[in-house]
């Protein structure tokens, strides 16, 4: 949300505090979940408070004012950067851990004093058993919270909120499907790094593996991080 809120004043200091007016605002509260003409206060960078218009508020000349009015914020949604809870694995942060964990085992292979095949399978196994449990239970989660915030329809504002809800699913829609070339282009990059490193390990003595792998990971970093934040920065940012 920070790149959202940046965007509409370029002088925003997010250490004090920040308020904005006449904004609407979506969450995931299942009561109250869409505001119109709302105040939002920012203290230290976080959401702090969420106050209808008719609220009485006086703000401070210290406060920062920023008038949101035709923007949409979405504050709930933050937290849905392709993980659910704290005790839950990022995508990104399993495909890391999995990547150093191969770079053991393959600096393990150069050796051939011992056969470390067994190992090689059932780490593969485990890696993409990870990565399949990940995927699943993010997209379960990001399904149940845009469901969740679906308009009762004997809400008096039913009709008003069924508009923002459409727009907010052709959105993820879009999301989704560039998630899912990130994570498909990822996959077939590291398919490819096995093969040339099985190959200068066979033919080779593995007198390559060392720039392979550091080839392969500055790659990693860029493209997969840098598509990351392509889909954060629009998750961030969507408006209405």
């Amino acid at each position: 949300m920070t790149n959202q809120l940046q965007s509409f004043d370029k002088d925003v200091h997010l250490s004090s505090r920040l308020i904005i007016q006449n904004a609407s605002v979506l969450t995931l509260d299942e009561k109250n979940n869409y505001y119109v003409n709302a105040i939002v206060i920012i203290e230290n960078g976080r959401f702090k408070q969420i106050l209808p218009h008719e609220n009485d508020f006086k703000s401070t000349k210290n406060d920062q004012i920023i008038d949101a009015t035709g923007k949409l914020l979405m504050p709930s949604f933050v937290d849905l950067h392709f993980h659910t809870a704290v005790a839950k694995d990022t995508i990104t942060q399993v495909i890391s851990r999995k990547y150093q964990h191969f770079k053991t085992l393959v600096l393990k292979l150069k050796s051939n004093n011992t056969d470390k095949s067994n190992e090689l399978d059932v780490f593969v196994d485990e890696m993409f058993n990870n990565l399949e449990k990940t995927l699943l239970s993010n997209s379960n989660d990001l399904r149940q919270r845009i469901k969740q915030i679906r308009p009762d329809p004997n809400d008096p504002r039913y009709n008003d909120k069924m508009i923002v809800y459409k727009e907010l699913l052709e959105q993820m829609i879009v999301l989704n499907q560039k998630l899912q070339n990130v994570i498909s282009q990822t996959l077939d990059e590291f398919h490819i790094v096995i093969e040339q490193l099985w190959n200068d390990i066979s033919t080779n003595h593995g007198n390559n593996i060392n720039r392979l792998l550091e080839e392969h990971e500055n790659n990693l970093n860029g493209k997969w991080m840098n598509n990351i934040k392509e889909i954060e920065i629009k998750l961030n940012s969507i408006e209405i």
